[in-house]
């Protein structure tokens, strides 16, 4: 259906025409590309004339005709905003602020099996509680297997709790950060405040010296305006901003406003042409979203833990097969029968000597057994549970 704008003198635009509205004109990349950081240098070396705002006077028409285009009046603003409010968040987006990555609690529970100490105290736990039922029996057996678990669980509950919590106040910061209040011009020429989250492409809004710009914007009124975009681009500079005309528009003048960039003088009205990711702000919040990386101090801790770790895992192996090795020899009859020192070796008397018969009273598998302990009891004894346990609780004091 053929759109049809109709304008009286000194009265607002009139819009006649189909449901679907005159704001589904432009694909959302098109409008926000007018913003882009690219855009803001000039056309050529030697010309004076901004690419975006050669975007806004050719490209679209100029001012009047993308205000036209976007259904929106420069004095009331969006002309039927109750009407098209959800197309147009379905067709541009919304302002709502990006979260951070948050992980859920069992992710953070997860992310402790990647550290090794951890994994080894586990395992040693399991085994050691199996190797203490079948030798000692309940409840004697399940001490040291049981005691390791409960290390192992303080660790993970205080960890994860202390990250989790970490996480939740980083989210309520940037929601907090996120919520501010904006003059915008909704069907009358009186503006009403709304929080910038509920701003959509196409919405008049008021700006003055010392607000954040809420979206993307083009400037359509404004006098003096000054604003300072160093927390986007890095320069340092404030930047005049002018409405175009098409005897400015060749001269150097921008009109283009970044989201979350500073006014620091002036005032003005802008229109809305980018909103929520669609943004500089929000490509730029997008894009360096990543998991914190641990500190310098965790980092070194990590270090020290891995290497006291696999010293204990390697003394632990090189026990175990030395022990294997004597069995060996002591079947192949190369030492004598019960020889505890393969240096100084004297033969046992009444020893019975190593077969492989399935029976509790055999001696092979009381020997693997008790070489499968001392293993076990090497790993306990070397990698300190209380380390993790003392840097977690430190750390989570310190973070506090």
């Amino acid at each position: 259906m053929s759109l049809r704008f109709k304008k009286k003198v000194d009265e607002p635009l009139i819009f006649e025409g189909g449901s679907d509205g005159p704001f589904k004109k432009f694909p959302v990349q098109e409008l926000a590309n007018i913003s882009h950081t690219d855009n803001h240098h000039k056309v050529e070396e030697g010309e004076n004339m901004i690419r975006s705002s050669k975007m806004i006077m050719e490209d679209f028409g100029g001012i009047e005709e993308l205000l036209r285009d976007l259904g929106t009046d420069p004095n009331t603003g969006i002309l039927d905003f109750k009407g098209t409010k959800k197309q147009r968040i379905e067709h541009y987006g919304s302002n709502a602020f990006i979260p951070p990555n948050i992980k859920t609690l069992y992710e953070l529970v997860m992310e402790n099996f990647e550290d090794f100490i951890n994994i080894v105290l586990l395992a040693a736990s399991v085994v050691s509680l199996a190797i203490g039922l079948i030798k000692e029996g309940f409840p004697e057996g399940m001490i040291e297997g049981t005691s390791i678990i409960i290390a192992l669980f303080i660790i993970i509950v205080v960890n994860s709790g202390n990250n989790w919590i970490s996480e939740q106040k980083l989210a309520k910061l940037v929601e907090t950060s996120a919520s501010a209040e904006i003059a915008v011009f909704r069907g009358d020429k009186e503006a009403i405040t709304v929080d910038i989250q509920d701003l959509v492409v196409g919405d008049i809004v008021e700006i003055r010296d010392g607000m954040k710009i809420p979206a993307d914007c083009i400037l359509i009124e404004g006098q003096e305006f000054e604003t300072n975009e160093s927390e986007l681009t890095g320069e340092p500079d404030q930047l005049s901003k002018v409405a175009l005309t098409a005897d400015n528009y060749t001269d150097g003048s921008v009109a283009a406003l970044l989201g979350m960039s500073l006014c620091v003088k002036g005032f003005g009205k802008a229109v809305v042409i980018a909103v929520g990711e669609s943004t500089v702000s929000g490509a730029i919040t997008k894009a360096t979203q990543r998991e914190n990386e641990p500190t310098l101090l965790q980092k070194k801790l990590a270090v020290m833990a891995d290497k006291i770790g696999y010293v204990g895992v390697s003394c632990a192996v090189l026990t175990l097969v030395s022990l294997l090795i004597r069995s060996g020899l002591e079947m192949a009859n190369v030492i004598p029968c019960g020889c505890g020192n393969i240096t100084v070796c004297v033969a046992e008397p009444d020893c019975k000597p190593l077969t492989f018969t399935l029976s509790v009273e055999n001696r092979l598998w009381i020997d693997l057994l008790n070489t499968l302990i001392i293993a076990i009891s090497v790993i306990v004894v070397a990698i300190p549970e209380g380390l993790p346990l003392a840097v977690t609780i430190s750390l989570s004091y310190s973070s506090a």
